[in-house]
């Protein structure tokens, strides 16, 4: 597989990954309005506007992976 391909699938995987929590959401909101009678139901717009909005950096990425990986050596310490 070559580096193209697998960052179209990645991001393929994360716009999925995205519909279906604002999916979700959508639900959540329909559910709290018709069991609430349409009351105190807050508008989901905002989550799911911040939800699109996110954008992943590199350093984001990075940061992440040391703390896998820092996870993964604590691990071993304890079982070790």
């Amino acid at each position: 597989m070559e580096l193209w391909e697998l960052n179209t699938y990645l991001t393929a995987y994360g716009d999925k990954r995205k519909y279906d929590t604002a999916y979700c959401i959508l639900t959540g909101y329909y559910a709290a309005y018709y069991t609430n009678g349409g009351k105190k139901a807050k508008s989901p717009n905002e989550i799911i506007q911040t939800l699109y909005s996110k954008k992943q950096t590199i350093d984001d990425g990075l940061k992440a992976i040391e703390k896998i990986k820092a996870r993964e050596q604590q691990k071993e310490l304890d079982h070790g």
